[in-house]
């Protein structure tokens, strides 16, 4: 039949190869195709997961953001409302004395109530300033009385500096902390 040099057995051993090789290509970029839209699947399973999550945390980041805005402007109100009576009782003035202390003290609820109905969006560190100001607060004389009837012989607080220091460090730590949960560099 063939012998070893025939060129016909060459052609027929060349031709059988290549379909052989045709034939394990065709497999493996079948085996390829099939692992890539597998892990097509699997890489849009994850972006989603991963979309959905961001979404979550951007949801949940805006509503702290905008919980805190509100929270530093009660904080300026009330604080300035403070210096105010600081003010007013360091000079002796009882002009607007008594109408500053209603103001306060509603003020004073008013922050109350927003720190409780807003608790769940505030980090630990940031409510526990704010609990231990409402403490401090708590133990100062005006805030026991809610028809505080001023004094003239009495002075709210004696010593005047260290009011207008608890408050500024209050600001500031606050200020501080809030800085740092939104990852706000100075």
């Amino acid at each position: 039949m063939y012998s070893i040099g025939d060129p016909v057995l060459g052609a027929l051993i060349t031709a059988t190869g290549a379909i052989i090789v045709a034939l394990i290509s065709l497999f493996m970029n079948f085996n390829l195709s099939r692992r890539n839209k597998r892990l097509a699947k699997e890489i849009e399973v994850i972006k989603s997961k991963h979309q959905r999550a961001n979404f979550s945390h951007q949801l949940q980041f805006q509503k702290e953001f905008e919980v805190y805005q509100e929270l530093w402007r009660n904080i300026v109100t009330f604080t300035d409302c403070m210096f105010e009576i600081v003010e007013l009782d360091r000079t002796n003035s009882i002009v607007n004395i008594e109408e500053k202390i209603r103001q306060l003290l509603q003020l004073h609820e008013t922050h109350r109530d927003f720190i409780v109905y807003h608790s769940p969006f505030f980090a630990k560190e940031i409510y526990m300033e704010l609990e231990k100001l409402g403490f401090d607060l708590e133990k100062k004389e005006i805030f026991h009385n809610k028809e505080f009837k001023f004094n003239k012989q009495a002075k709210l607080f004696d010593k005047h500096s260290e009011v207008t220091k608890e408050i500024i460090d209050f600001k500031t730590n606050v200020s501080q902390k809030i800085r740092e949960r939104i990852t706000i560099t100075e």
